[in-house]
Order: C-alpha cells, then sequence, then structure tokens
C-alpha cells in the first residue's frame, strides 16, 4: 500500500481547493485569509474594506517625501562630483542629462562655436558653453570618438 499524508490523497504542501471567496470572489484562500474583508483596515490609508498590499488610493504626501528624497539625492551626487579638487581622467556617468560635456579643451578632436550658451546642471545652476566638437576616448579596447560634446569650463 503507498503512503497516504493527513490531507489524504492530495501531495504535501498542495493548495487546498477552496470555494469562491464570499468578499472578492476568487478561489485560492479562506475568506478570513482575504485581503477584502469588510472588517480589514488599511494601514497605508486607513480605510475599511482591504489591506495595504491591495490599496490602490495613493498618499500624496509619502509621493512628495518620495520625489524630494531622490531630488536631494540626485543633487548632493551632482554637487559632491563638481566640488571635488581632485584632478581625474574619469568620465560622470548621467543618463539623465542633455548633452556629452566636459571641461577638458584637451580632448577635444575638433572644436568649433555653438549657438547654445549654457547649460542647467543637476543642481538647477547654468553653466557657460565655450563650443561644441568631436572628442576621442582612449580606453583598453581602442579609442572611440563622441559627437557633439559640448565644452564647459
Amino acid at each position: 500500500m503507498g503512503n497516504k499524508n493527513k490531507a489524504g490523497d492530495k501531495k504535501a504542501g498542495a493548495k487546498v481547493n477552496y470555494p469562491p471567496c464570499h468578499h472578492c470572489g476568487k478561489k485560492g484562500h479562506p475568506p478570513f485569509k482575504c485581503w477584502r474583508r469588510p472588517d480589514a483596515k488599511c494601514r497605508k490609508c486607513n480605510q475599511m474594506g482591504h489591506e495595504a498590499v491591495i490599496c490602490k488610493n495613493k498618499n500624496p504626501q509619502q509621493e512628495e517625501e518620495a520625489k524630494v528624497a531622490d531630488q536631494d539625492e540626485d543633487q548632493l551626487f551632482v554637487a559632491t562630483c563638481f566640488a571635488s579638487n581632485v584632478e581625474t581622467e574619469s568620465w560622470l556617468i548621467d543618463s539623465g542629462c542633455t548633452n556629452h560635456m566636459t571641461n577638458d579643451k584637451e580632448l577635444f578632436k575638433d572644436l568649433h562655436p555653438t549657438k547654445i550658451t549654457k547649460v542647467r546642471i543637476g543642481n538647477g545652476d547654468y553653466i557657460s558653453v565655450k563650443g561644441k566638437g568631436t572628442v576621442a576616448i582612449t580606453s583598453c579596447s581602442g579609442t572611440k570618438l563622441i559627437y557633439e560634446v559640448l565644452f564647459v569650463p
């Protein structure tokens, strides 16, 4: 004879086949565990009738605090990079930047005037643009050309 577990013929760990829940109409859980119980109070919006895990109400204060925290972090990063007195040949990769920029005139293969006179950086300040051109970057994989790089001394 084969071994049987406490659930009879069901495999250990298998889900119980619950009938549709009278709170949400879905199967797979007993009504007392339903996230849409009328007596459930959401910890996110403090309303009755659902749990925080399925809350669709947006908390404007939390959203605004998250935006401010992201902006503060971005501005601190940019300010730290520009405040450094250390000479470096490294490039700062900024995926939110509209233009490629460098303050090293020696990197330009060609440099010519541009109609762009200033650009706004991450902390909201403006810096002067003195030209635009092609920069040659040498790395272990060879030399790459980057076009339309702004010269911002």
